[in-house]
């Protein structure tokens, strides 16, 4: 074993005790001939292993298309090929003595001649040889599978895999389409009507998502339940329930079980027995007097308090307590009240959630015939179809048989962020490895390595189990020949950081919660090095005293930020520590802060802020703190657009365009980088606004300001979203402001956004209005695959795996995670029978003795996770960890007190007043850069009117005798008028025309002799014979269509009896036969669409030439 070739690898001063323990384990893991699991703690080096094993296994002649590598990650998946391929590559050109020393340190033994050898050519035998290793991630596995046996798998030949964003817009649509079914369907009709009865239109739409977010389950779910046809047996078998019953049944069986003729006599005394039982007396008898289900809930409230428990009956008669005397009636009736609570909510239970199963059966039946009709296949569908496939008794044997031959080596990465439905495939492809004839002939290994401690993605639909459950099913397996191996050595962290993470997980309630398979055992650290662990005390703005309060508001009228009232408790804290952050990053560069384990001075690169979230002030409040002191940061992450500071003040323009009389719409683009306004210019404004009594707009006077407003809203008019967007952004001083304020990553940015824009623009042509809307229903996203250079990296703990820094920061550890999110969600899932089983319940149903289990299990479960992704955060930082909050939380298992509690006398905690004193100490405080604009408005406006908008007045003056651009204006007005005519037809003719005045009198792009011309043609077109053939019965303006694959946008369809004509509008000055067939064609796509809806109706199509207002049919 070559432990000074291990010592250089890692550059620093090492513990070579540790080290040469770590290398040997590492040796053992990576031996191709020892089946092993590898329970791998963060920093322990699990992707060297991984490709040490790769390594070993082609030295020992084995071919690379015999190896199968599965991770869960495309990330992962492309690191472990890039270090198979480097290492490979310096086997080639490092000299003997260096090479000789590489493979000692990889395989614990001196090599000999032939593998020397054999390490040279590999490099060049993988190129040349085209049967590669194959490193996938677990779906593209699925997906290269599929597309070998799709006949076997009965799917689309040729199938495509369906995006994200678009799946969700499939999912829209077949809702649509289930709810407009049900107009024809009285028993869908009932099942919707029940459900609306417990939850409104747009929580309805919630529920379904949120059931939806677990399809995999769905989808099992309706393979194991006959297509969901037994599911209502089946739920009533868990509520113990039967389909025969009703509320009122259950209501008639409680009275004749309770005592009624005592339960009078007790009305009759506590209304004989003082003012204080008369309440308590009429809800019990309004009940006694009818007993109906409607008023069972005054009999609850009779016997039992608000907070659930018994009511106290007050008063004597003959001197005998009243409760004395009717202790054992009420016990009696209590128990039989909640007895029969529990089986009225059960019914409730039962009954709504197979009404919520029946709909979602309906929309994903519909949701599969459309990406059917179109061959796509979900992410979802890649791992059930795959798991159908290979259980499928006609095919499964033969398709099972080729796999067999295929593989003799698996390798399992990130075992812990995988679930049941994957592992069974897994299970499939290794089988056979074990036992008969397979194991006989050759050779064969399985490898899996993961760390259980690291389970933090159960939201994309881990199981934080899985690891217990996929390891006794190995271990049973292989038994002795299955090697647990536990790595707990560090190659990443110092002691003082490794200690943290010690002091927290050694406690049993912490380490019980994150190890359930492998044993917490103290990190031990390979690094020498100092270490640091900072506490930094939590910030809340009403627990500073009135001096400290004061330094606080001085400071951010400094940096020219005025908050109100009611912005200081919400906005404060999160500002307050990130002025502090930001500030002491500042301080760091400036003062050439020496990181000492490096020895060189630190980098902003150097440092990694990991958020629990995106979703709190704090996000923005860093953003606004690095561009004031001139900090460069970026992100790794996925980013969704209705989360994003960036996108949102992109899609301001579009906002404001869309609604340019909301004022806060207004507010939000001057406040962008578009505009930079300040703090106080917008007060200003509004302050005018309100003496004013008028619209913010209104009350600008800047004519630069107005003239670009107007400049955005012309370009609107002119272009769809994505031109209109590209012109813009494209811009660079637009680029440059944004660069300014939120880093070099904007450009990342801009240029991902502009790529979702294309992509939707290739289904429909979309303006902002209907961008808008899409953002609204689907909250697409957008992947940031890399940090800009030299930068701060600012990135969330789930998106922070794998990820390592020098310095790490945690600022928001004072979450309160009572206040979660999905404390509120009312679905719950039940494992019964190896079938999981939705459970949809009421607020109220968390009295029903099953709801509360499983919240408690949930609960149990979130807080789990929670703690693993506080290991993970930690596990992040190599040298130096800072931790803070800010905020008010009464939660004591929060992070930062879970870091107070096991950790504080360890290090060094900063109080808020030496935080605050730092903040404000002015000799500090001239490290603070004030925001300098690029450019003024002025010279925005010369830019952007010169470069980029087209002034309509100079065009139509340059343009005079160039009648396209001409008929282009006057064919949009034309078009706007026709869209709303269409839309108010049955009004009577003379309302139109004066409608249609109206509007052409308000437009500010046309002269007035234009005006005149539209206002005649118009006209004329209204009191047409051609108006009346069109606008007459039932007819639809602006209509979208879809095949599935394109959205298409029709101007205008009419219903007839026996035909359907679909009319387009075209505004061609010269009407030739190749316009008319260009136009034909387009318009016979829309013909072939809509024939498929009416097939019993014969379709037409026309254009009306918008010059002359004339119909031609084709």
């Amino acid at each position: 074993m070559n432990i000074d070739s291990a010592k250089n690898s890692l550059n620093a001063k090492v513990d070579e005790n540790q080290l040469r323990n770590s290398v040997k384990l590492q040796q053992i893991a990576s031996d191709p001939k020892n089946n092993a699991w590898v329970f791998a703690s963060a920093g322990s080096g699990k992707t060297k292993i991984l490709t040490d094993r790769v390594l070993r296994l082609l030295l020992e002649n084995i071919a690379p298309n015999k190896i199968l590598c599965l991770t869960f990650t495309k990330v992962g998946a492309n690191e472990m090929r890039e270090r198979i391929n480097q290492e490979l590559a310096n086997w080639v050109i490092i000299d003997n003595d260096e090479l000789l020393k590489k493979l000692e340190n990889l395989t614990g033994k001196i090599p000999d001649d032939s593998t020397i050898s054999k390490s040279r050519k590999l490099f060049v035998e993988i190129l040349d040889n085209d049967q590669k290793i194959n490193i996938q991630t677990i779906h593209s596995f699925c997906k290269s599978l599929l597309n070998i046996f799709p006949f076997e798998a009965k799917i689309p030949l040729n199938f495509e895999l369906l995006e994200e964003s678009q799946a969700k817009l499939f999912l829209q649509r077949a809702r649509l389409e289930v709810f407009k079914n049900a107009e024809n369907d009285e028993n869908l009709q009932t099942i919707i009507a029940n459900i609306f009865s417990e939850v409104s239109e747009e929580s309805l739409e919630d529920l379904i998502l949120l059931v939806l977010t677990q399809k995999e389950k769905i989808n099992l779910l309706q393979l194991q339940t006959n297509n969901f046809k037994n599911f209502p047996k089946i739920i009533e078998s868990i509520l113990q329930i039967q389909s025969t019953q009703d509320r009122d049944q259950l209501i008639k069986e409680f009275t004749e079980k309770i005592d009624l003729k005592n339960l009078i006599k007790m009305v009759y005394d506590l209304e004989n027995s003082g003012k204080r039982n008369i309440d308590t007396a009429k809800k019990i008898a309004k009940f006694l007097n009818n007993s109906s289900f409607l008023n069972f809930d005054y009999l609850v409230k009779g016997f039992f308090n608000d907070e659930g428990k018994p009511r106290k009956l007050y008063g004597e008669i003959a001197k005998i307590k009243i409760e004395d005397i009717y202790h054992d009636l009420c016990k009696k009736t209590r128990d039989l009240i909640e007895t029969y609570q529990q089986k009225i909510i059960s019914l409730e239970i039962a009954r709504n959630t197979s009404n919520l199963i029946e709909l979602i059966s309906r929309i994903l039946e519909t949701y599969q015939k459309i990406k059917k009709n179109n061959s796509f296949l979900d992410y979802d569908d890649l791992i059930f179809q795959t798991n159908k496939l290979l259980e499928n008794p006609e095919f499964s044997s033969w398709v099972k048989m080729k796999m067999d031959g295929n593989f003799d080596h698996i390798l399992i990465d990130e075992s812990q962020d995988t679930n049941m439905q994957q592992w069974q495939i897994i299970k499939a492809l290794s089988e056979d490895f074990f036992s008969g004839e397979s194991k006989a002939n050759k050779p064969r290994s399985i490898f899996i390595v993961g760390d259980e401690k690291q389970s933090i993605y159960s939201f994309q639909g881990s199981e934080p189990d899985i690891s217990s459950k996929i390891y006794q099913y190995f271990l049973n397996k292989l038994g002795k020949n299955l090697q647990k191996i536990e790595l707990n050595n560090s190659f990443r962290s110092t002691n003082e950081v490794l200690q943290l993470v010690d002091e927290i997980f050694k406690q049993k309630q912490y380490s019980s919660a994150i190890c359930k398979v492998s044993n917490f055992e103290n990190h031990r650290p390979i690094r020498l090095g100092n270490g640091k662990v900072t506490i930094l005390q939590n910030i809340h703005f009403k627990e500073l005293d009135s001096f400290q309060q004061e330094k606080i508001t001085n400071y951010y009228q400094k940096i020219g930020y005025n908050f109100n009232d009611q912005e200081e408790e919400a906005i404060s804290d999160s500002f307050i520590l990130a002025e502090i952050i930001a500030k002491k990053i500042s301080s760091w560069i400036n003062d050439q802060r020496i990181l000492t384990n490096k020895n060189r001075p630190i980098r902003f690169d150097d440092i990694m802020i990991l958020l629990r979230n995106r979703t709190n002030s704090l996000p923005q409040a860093l953003s606004q703190a690095f561009h004031r002191y001139q900090i460069p940061f970026s992100s790794t992450a996925k980013i969704k657009f209705n989360e994003n500071l960036i996108i949102q003040d992109i899609l301001s323009i579009a906002n404001f365009v869309c609604l340019n009389v909301n004022d806060s719409n207004l507010v939000h683009l001057l406040k962008s980088p578009f505009f930079n306004f300040s703090e106080e210019q917008i007060f200003c404004l509004c302050q005018k606004r309100n003496e004013l009594n008028k619209p913010l707009i209104e009350v600008i006077e800047n004519s630069q300001t107005i003239n670009l407003l107007n400049n955005f809203i012309e370009l609107s008019q002119k272009f769809n979203a994505y031109d209109f967007y590209f012109l813009i952004l494209n811009k660079k001083n637009f680029q440059e402001n944004f660069y300014s304020r939120f880093g070099k990553q904007a450009k990342q940015i801009f240029d991902k956004f502009l790529l979702k824009l294309n992509d939707f623009n290739q289904d429909q042509n979309l303006n902002l209005h209907k961008l808008l809307d899409l953002i609204n229903k689907i909250d697409p996203d957008i992947n940031l695959d890399s940090f800009s250079s030299n930068s701060v990296k600012i990135t969330t703990v789930h998106s922070a795996k794998g990820l390592q820094s020098p310095i790490v920061i945690l600022p928001d550890c004072n979450h309160d995670l009572n206040r979660s999110a999905d404390n509120k969600e009312n679905i719950f899932w039940l494992e019964h029978s190896q079938i999981s089983i939705p459970l949809w319940c009421k607020k109220d149903s968390d009295k029903h003795f099953l709801i509360d289990h499983l919240k408690q299990l949930k609960k149990e479960l979130r807080n789990e996770e929670y703690l693993r992704l506080l290991y993970v955060a930690l596990t992040r930082a190599e040298d130096e960890i800072y931790l803070s909050g800010f905020g008010k939380t009464t939660d004591q298992e929060s992070w930062y007190n879970i870091v107070n509690k096991s950790y504080a006398s360890y290090s060094s905690v900063i109080k808020c007043s030496e935080l605050i004193d730092f903040l404000y100490h002015e000799d500090n405080n001239k490290n603070k850069i004030e925001h300098n604009n690029n450019f003024s408005l002025e010279d925005l406006q010369k830019n952007f009117s010169t470069n980029l908008v087209y002034d309509v007045h100079e065009e139509t003056k340059k343009n005079q005798n160039n009648f396209n651009f001409f008929w282009q204006i006057k064919g949009e007005i034309i078009h706007e008028i026709l869209e709303i005519i269409g839309n108010n037809y049955q009004q009577e003719k003379k309302f139109l025309i004066k409608l249609s005045e109206e509007l052409i009198s308000n437009n500010n792009f046309i002269d007035s002799q234009t005006k005149l011309e539209i206002k005649t043609l118009v006209n004329n077109f209204i009191s047409s014979d051609h108006f009346n053939q069109i606008f007459k019965g039932k007819v639809d303006c602006e209509i979208e269509i879809s095949d599935g694959s394109k959205i298409y946008r029709i101007d205008l369809i009419r219903y007839f009896d026996d035909k359907i004509l679909i009319i387009d509008y075209k505004s061609d000055e010269l009407i030739t036969s190749q316009n008319i067939t260009k136009y034909k064609e387009q318009l016979q796509q829309y013909q072939e669409v809509i024939s498929k809806v009416y097939n019993n109706k014969k379709v037409e199509i026309a254009i009306l030439w918008i010059r002359r207002l004339e119909l031609q049919i084709l």
